[in-house]
């Protein structure tokens, strides 16, 4: 399924990065969709953030941000990385996964950071697109 008629939402495992993730990329896009990753700031195999999201910026991958993980929900590591994407004007997409109720009160907290402010003041947000 899509998000809107030209997103394909795509992730990887948590742990370990996909041997082929650019070739998934690039099937994405040569059926003529724009790849869009769920919650890069999730992926614990990114031990060097700055160079691994300018690569795939490089694919010209979109990021879609897990909202919760500006508020720690998923720990201290995918709430730094979140931060730094935010910093780095990275983020196109805003998202949450919700699978328990837990997570819809936590989204309070998350949203009332100014990490949360700067990515609706930016301008670079596409959710309206879909």
């Amino acid at each position: 399924l899509t998000l809107g008629k030209e997103f394909l939402l795509f992730e990887t495992s948590y742990y370990s990065k996909p041997l082929n993730f650019k070739e998934v990329v690039f099937e994405i896009q040569a059926k003529g969709y724009k790849a869009l990753l769920a919650h890069p700031e999730r992926y614990r195999y990114i031990t060097d953030p700055r160079e691994a999201f300018e690569q795939m910026k490089a694919l010209e991958i979109y990021f879609q941000l897990d909202i919760n993980s500006l508020g720690g929900y998923y720990g201290s590591q995918a709430k730094a990385q979140a931060e730094l994407l935010c910093d780095w004007g990275m983020i196109e997409f805003l998202g949450s996964d919700i699978h328990r109720r837990r997570q819809v009160d936590f989204l309070k907290k998350s949203c009332a950071g100014p990490h949360y402010r700067k990515l609706l003041e930016s301008g670079r947000i596409l959710n309206n697109m879909l």
